[in-house]
């Protein structure tokens, strides 16, 4: 297969616990032309390369075996500190496909999502596709990286409100970015139209977390507990009501609720440590131990890992 020109001197990262599996993945990419590629049969030592090296492509399993954490859990945790760069082309490769893992993939915003088996040609395919929307949005990109959060945001709303290429995810990106600012009522509008326009989760989220961030928690822990009831695994919908709980005194409520994002994302490190904190706080001491020892277990050479 003929070397893409854009894959010359490209950095590629591939997470598999699968040796036999990781090494075919390996082995494509060289095919492709990507000759820089570092391997992790862990998400610990995914974490540790993500966070000394800027990769161009990150090929993640969507199941890793011998670890807690999806691939997706991952990603969602990697994105809330930044530490992925928006330039880095994220790829699920998945096992199976259901509805529910399509849907998830959507939801976590993910760059591509492949079903293996996949044949070469159609992984250049994607990831052709997927990097070709980089380089669109790289003017938003780049924005962000030298902290121009008004330019990146009225970028991403013009393309939203143009109708281009990859609008609904400017438009995402556009309420993040909000956020970030510390723009919170322009937030809050901004995620309100969205979720009368298209009533997706993520929209959804974006208002209850938006609520919270203005300091309304009665609007905030409603929507979140609306969007539980239609969304039970949603884990940073929980994240929302805990913290709304524990605005409100309702701390005991508040450690249930972050035990149970815990369950969903048994692997994630921010999670556990939040859990722990707040059952060594209320004397849970068991839950405390079992969270902590966890979270010191799967992320201590981390800098996501608050010792």
């Amino acid at each position: 297969m003929a070397t893409d020109p854009q894959s010359l001197g490209a950095r590629a990262l591939v997470i598999d616990g699968n040796p036999t599996m990781r090494r075919a993945t390996v082995a494509q990419l060289r095919e492709l032309g990507i000759d820089q590629v570092r391997q992790c049969k862990g998400l610990a030592d995914a974490r540790m390369s993500l966070e000394q090296v800027n990769f161009d492509f990150v090929l993640c399993s969507d199941f890793i075996e011998g670890s807690e954490l999806s691939g997706q859990a991952l990603l969602e945790e990697l994105r809330r500190e930044a530490v992925l760069p928006h330039s880095t082309v994220f790829v699920m490769l998945a096992g199976e496909a259901t509805y529910s893992k399509v849907v998830e993939a959507a939801e976590a915003a993910l760059d591509c999502f492949i079903l293996r088996p996949y044949k070469v040609n159609a992984l250049a395919e994607r990831l052709d596709v997927a990097r070709r929307r980089k380089r669109e949005l790289s003017a938003i990109f780049d924005a962000l990286e030298q902290n121009q959060l008004e330019l990146a945001v009225s970028t991403c709303l013009q393309r939203y409100q143009g109708n281009q290429p990859y609008g609904l995810h400017c438009a995402r990106m556009a309420g993040e970015i909000l956020l970030k600012a510390g723009r919170l009522d322009d937030a809050l509008a901004h995620f309100q139209r969205l979720a009368q326009e298209r009533a997706l989760p993520w929209a959804q989220l974006g208002v209850a977390r938006a609520y919270f961030a203005v300091g309304d928690t009665g609007h905030a822990r409603r929507h979140a507990e609306t969007l539980l009831r239609s969304q039970p695994s949603l884990a940073e919908a929980y994240d929302v009501l805990g913290r709304v709980q524990v605005e409100q005194g309702e701390l005991r409520q508040a450690l249930r609720t972050c035990h149970t994002a815990t369950e969903i994302t048994p692997g994630c490190n921010l999670r556990l440590q939040h859990c722990g904190t707040l059952a060594c706080y209320l004397g849970d001491r068991e839950l405390a131990l079992e969270t902590l020892d966890r979270a010191v277990t799967i992320g201590t050479n981390s800098r996501l890992f608050d010792a």
